[in-house]
């Protein structure tokens, strides 16, 4: 098998083979992204291009050498083979299904071999259909397998059997045993008739107390996880939360997904060079170095928070958003000084933990809206909260916040502080997990008190005294420090304080008994910025390796504030920190941040022991910074290895090496996709070297 397709495709490795032929995982060179390759297979040309949120969208077909090829979108995901469900989870799945099988069959398109193997779980646990474009068959029988694989799911068996068959997990009553006995039958209803009656059926038909809520809850996810938005949210903040406490890289892996958003990095590296962490003394201008400085935990739960603010605050239905989303905030930073008045090590969990008990109620005002009038409208009309949260809902908010929080792999002790405790007197915890709970549930008593007279604080001081210690004073004193801790966020996160009617109480609260600060003095209040110049970030990059330079430094967390300033400054859209192997003549890639970095680093190594020169090996032998602005370019291509052309693939980069005394340890490497785009002023290039100068002394000092 030839390592590429058509001159375009490179066929990185056999993803599965079958009846329809091999498919492999292959980048495609010319639209700068990974997809799936089935060889052999001619398709539908209907079926190219058609979109749905549970098809494996059939991308192009393409044919060379006589053999043809459909090219698909690559979800990475797990089979649905061999998973089994409750009856609730496999309902909503197949309502998933016939959604998508509707679509396809309105396109006058059958699949023709809808099985468990077809379907796969993305990222966001949501089932597509692959292999769309190929298939023979019938709507009649798309719509019989999708039955066949809707028993699968329940009983473990690839045969349906009978519907009430002994080896369910539970039992269907009349009108979904009608359904599916319909699907055998000459002719029955289109997938989207079927589709509807399920939803029919999912809504009225209620199991157990436990088991509506679960089915509720995923309902509501799956509603959520269609939109546009949510799928990136929960991917970043899942990344974040999968990161291990003991991993040794976990500084690399936490940079590399906050430097993945642009916006995130601005804004949280405004908030650390802020105010409120002005005390570490001197301007912060990398995230590697902000975890160095303030904690993996601090910049962790900082990065959470802006990713569900940024998100949350981006709505156009603002009003009502954008002050739930502000409350939400201000109570991690209450329930942040309750902890720490209370002398607790969990004061930087305590944010996370008072900041998502408004989770639920934040998700209902942004993805269903119409539910959340609904709720307000009862609530008027003389109906508890609660109660009319859960007449709405099917659950409350506290269920819904804590199985989004689950589903974005928060673990259990953060879930655990958002349930409500129940009413009456707070004991003293005796667990961390306890203490997290009880800040975190004063915390979210107190937020709605704000504007109220201190009268109101009372009785939620009292039934937590058990548990803080904390009388009426100090919960007034706090609730004041938390309100100016805000304060000193809001010119980074880009909030105008006059455009919330809970800032301006909240703020006027906190400062009329100090400073007695006007709203317009507030505005002016933002943190301090670093140009966005190249030359700019990396001049406080160097300032930045200079400070660290000074103190008990760590090799590997100054070598990739160097790699990060160096990637922020020129917007590569790759860099990497390559060295020499101790045992073998190769330099390879030891970490670096960008896109697919994960996939390319294993990748790049130089073989120093190949006989070929090239512009790695002359770079290297002669100590020499290199640019190559075209890698086809008629006198330099001839010089750039075929490895790099096949792995790598980037039209132009740059390379600096690193050389201690007489010894060629590697070098900084930084690349762009595109031919002639990495452009370096004079300046920039001149503090590029100055970087990579401090990395060499970096690695003196340390040897």
């Amino acid at each position: 098998m030839p390592a590429t397709f058509k001159n375009r495709f490179q066929l990185l490795r056999i993803l599965g083979e079958g009846q329809q032929g091999r498919i492999w995982l292959a980048h495609d060179t010319q639209a700068g992204r990974d997809v799936a390759v089935r060889l052999g297979v001619k398709g539908d040309d209907d079926a190219v291009g058609l979109q749905h949120p549970g098809l494996v969208t059939l991308l192009e077909q393409v044919e060379a050498e006589d053999q043809p090829a459909l090219v698909y979108e690559y979800v990475q995901g797990t089979r649905l083979e061999g998973q089994y469900f409750t009856v609730s989870t496999a309902v909503d799945l197949l309502i998933d299904l016939l959604d998508t099988l509707a679509t396809l069959h309105a396109a006058g398109l059958v699949h023709g071999h809808v099985n468990a193997h077809n379907v796969v779980m993305d990222a966001q646990h949501r089932p597509r259909l692959m292999d769309v474009g190929n298939g023979r068959g019938s709507v009649q029988g798309d719509l019989q397998a999708a039955g066949q694989l809707f028993y699968t799911m329940l009983t473990e068996r690839p045969a349906p059997g009978q519907p009430a068959g002994a080896a369910k997990r539970a039992e269907l009553d009349g009108v979904l045993e009608q359904l599916f006995a319909s699907m055998q039958q000459a002719k029955s209803p289109g997938a989207d008739a079927l589709r509807d009656a399920l939803r029919d059926w999912r809504g009225d038909h209620r199991g157990t107390a436990a088991e509506a809520t679960t089915g509720t809850l995923d309902f509501l996810l799956r509603r959520m996880r269609h939109t546009s938005d949510f799928p990136a949210l929960s991917q970043a903040i899942s990344a974040i939360n999968k990161i291990n406490q003991g991993d040794s890289e976990r500084l690399q892996v936490l940079s590399s997904v906050i430097l993945n958003d642009f916006s995130l990095v601005n804004k949280l590296l405004r908030i650390v060079n802020s105010a409120s962490y002005g005390q570490y003394g001197g301007t912060i201008s990398t995230i590697s170095r902000a975890i160095v400085i303030l904690g993996f935990d601090t910049i962790r739960n900082l990065a959470t928070s802006l990713l569900l603010f940024e998100h949350m605050n981006s709505k156009s239905h603002a009003a009502q958003l954008r002050e739930g989303v502000l409350q939400a905030f201000y109570g991690g930073l209450l329930a942040r000084q309750i902890a720490q008045e209370c002398g607790s090590r969990e004061a930087e969990e305590s944010l996370i933990c008072g900041m998502f008990s408004h989770l639920g109620r934040l998700l209902t005002i942004y993805y269903f809206p119409e539910e959340f009038r609904e709720i307000s409208r009862r609530v008027f009309g003389g109906i508890s909260e609660e109660a009319a949260v859960i007449a709405v809902l099917g659950l409350s908010w506290d269920e819904l916040g804590m199985g989004v929080a689950r589903s974005w792999l928060f673990p259990d002790r953060i879930i655990n502080a958002m349930r409500p405790l129940p009413e009456g007197m707070v004991r003293e915890p005796s667990s961390p997990n306890e203490r997290l709970r009880a800040y975190a549930n004063l915390s979210a008593r107190l937020v709605p008190l704000v504007g109220q007279p201190p009268s109101k604080l009372a009785e939620p001081t009292r039934l937590f005294a058990p548990a803080t210690g904390l009388d009426l004073r100090d919960i007034q004193r706090l609730m004041k420090e938390a309100a100016a801790s805000l304060q000193g966020y809001l010119g980074a996160i880009g909030v105008d304080p006059r455009s919330s009617v809970f800032l301006q109480t909240l703020l006027r609260e906190g400062t009329e008994s100090s400073h007695q600060d006007t709203l317009e003095d507030l505005v002016l209040a933002t943190a301090p910025q670093t140009g966005s110049d190249p030359a700019s970030v990396l001049s406080a990059g160097v300032q930045d390796i200079t400070q660290s330079l000074v103190s008990n430094f760590n090799l590997n967390d100054v070598l990739r504030m160097i790699l990060e300033a160096m990637y922020r400054g020129i917007g590569f859209d790759r860099v990497l920190f390559c060295t020499r192997d101790a045992k073998k003549p190769v330099v390879a890639a030891r970490f670096g941040f960008g896109s697919d970095i994960g996939t390319i680093a294993p990748l790049f190594q130089v073989d120093l022991a190949s006989g070929k020169s090239d512009v790695f090996q002359a770079a290297l032998e002669r100590n020499l910074d290199v640019l190559i602005e075209d890698v086809d370019a008629p006198n330099i291509a001839l010089h750039v290895p075929a490895w790099y052309r096949q792995q790598i693939g980037a039209g132009t980069f740059v390379l600096f090496p690193i050389k201690v005394g007489e010894r060629m340890l590697g070098f900084f490497y930084g690349d762009k996709q595109d031919a002639g785009s990495l452009k370096i002023e004079a300046n920039a290039l001149n503090l590029l070297k100055t970087l990579r100068n401090q990395a060499v002394l970096a690695i003196r000092t340390r040897q």
